[in-house]
């Protein structure tokens, strides 16, 4: 069975459904950064970054034209790949100069207005 992107996206939001995950699809990539992975899932301790693939050869344009990532959409997987933490937190205007810090050397200063679940 052959799939196109968009079937392949209807079969994982429902696995995500029927096993918990929540996800968030990119709707409409011309109004974001250049690449951006197609999805964000979230359970558990887990968060991943996938971005969607039709079958080589599925119906719908040429079958090599897309065979892997773009080099945009490149540069966001291997991001992705070698991260090795997840800061999650919410930002305010308040907290400006810290997010200046942050933005400028993560390491040296914690995440201002970090998340905690």
């Amino acid at each position: 069975m052959k799939l196109l992107e968009r079937e392949l996206d209807a079969k994982v939001k429902a696995l995500c459904d029927r096993f918990g995950w929540i996800r968030y699809h990119v709707v409409k990539p011309k109004y974001g950064p250049a690449g951006f992975p197609d999805l964000t899932l979230a359970r558990g301790d887990h968060f991943a970054v996938i971005e969607l693939k039709k079958d080589l050869g599925a119906r719908g344009g040429m079958e090599d034209e897309h065979v892997g990532p773009s080099p945009a959409q490149k540069k966001w997987l291997d991001a992705a790949a070698i991260a090795t933490h997840v800061d999650v937190a919410l930002w305010r205007p308040v907290d400006l100069e810290a997010i200046e810090a942050f933005l400028a050397d993560p390491d040296s200063v914690p995440t201002p207005g970090i998340w905690r679940a």
